[in-house]
């Protein structure tokens, strides 16, 4: 039997910017700050906290081309 999810009280999201993301929330939804720093900030709309943590994109270093003999 599979279960129902009924409630949902909190989201993460992983985000490049965290504050562009905490400004576009803030502007668009109105919604109030209740937590940041400076990796991270969560959100409060009605009974939903939406988590915004930094991700760090690493991009792969080129390797070093071999020689061939």
């Amino acid at each position: 039997m599979t279960s129902r999810l009924n409630h949902l009280s909190a989201i993460s999201l992983f985000v490049e910017d965290v504050a562009a993301a905490k400004a576009f929330y803030l502007d668009v939804f109105g919604a109030p700050v209740v937590y940041d720093d400076a990796v991270s900030a969560a959100l409060k709309f009605d009974n939903l906290i939406v988590n915004q943590l930094q991700h760090i994109i690493r991009r792969a270093r080129p390797r070093a081309r071999r020689r061939l003999l």
